[in-house]
């Protein structure tokens, strides 16, 4: 059961990454898929990498920015309900997907700070194999281009 309290510490203790949810401790957020570069998706059977984490989380449920940077990019999926969110910083990249914007492109963000929240999964998303539940999937590149483990290395 996720924890649902004020000041939360929301960092890991070998990262200085922010928790993606907010009022939800590193320690407290359910990762209902991890990261794996050979992952077999659950609906679709098929091997699809996932460089980055799901985190189960109701709709509506505020997402912060793991960390500070600007908002780089906001992509919409017609017909799914839902966008992407890239922030960027000289670290390099975060990307949030499954979520409803609450910023804009070009924006600064603080890490920490509320950027979106998590959409509600639509039917056209179950119907076409892309999601089982409503969720927020967190992943990040470094400057070079490659995936971090950011599961790994919050200690989910």
């Amino acid at each position: 059961m996720k924890a649902e309290r004020e000041n939360v510490v929301a960092t890991a203790p070998n990262s200085d990454r922010h928790s993606p949810l907010q009022d939800v401790a590193i320690e407290d957020i359910q990762v209902t898929s991890g990261f794996d570069m050979e992952r077999i998706h659950p609906l679709s059977g098929e091997v699809i990498p996932h460089p980055g984490f799901d985190a189960a989380a109701k709709s509506g449920h505020v997402v912060t920015a793991m960390e500070s940077g600007v908002v780089k990019e906001i992509r919409h999926f017609e017909g799914l309900g839902q966008s992407q969110i890239k922030v960027e910083n000289s670290r390099g990249a975060c990307f949030y997907i499954h979520v409803d914007a609450v910023v804009e492109e070009g924006q600064n963000v603080e890490r920490g700070e509320a950027i979106a929240t998590v959409s509600a999964t639509t039917q056209a998303a179950r119907s076409a194999k892309l999601s089982t539940g409503d969720h927020l999937d967190a992943r990040c590149r470094d400057r070079e281009g490659s995936w971090i483990d950011i599961q790994k290395e919050m200690g989910l």
